[in-house]
């Protein structure tokens, strides 16, 4: 796959924020429904995954 090529076919991703280290390139994704599990840290990650127009749908 090509550097700036876009990552297609993904409709929901489901993300760990217990994780003490995740790497995800959101900005090459088409836009699509990310889950998160309700935690002290969802605001801010949720903040900066809806820059690249993703949808949030939270966990509890």
């Amino acid at each position: 796959m090509k550097a700036n090529e876009m990552i297609g076919n993904i409709s929901t991703i489901g993300l760990d924020l217990a994780k003490t280290c995740f790497r995800f390139k959101f900005n090459r994704l088409v836009p699509c429904t990310v889950g998160m599990e309700c935690c002290g840290s969802i605001r801010y990650w949720g903040c900066k995954v809806q820059l690249y127009s993703i949808t949030i749908n939270k966990i509890s």
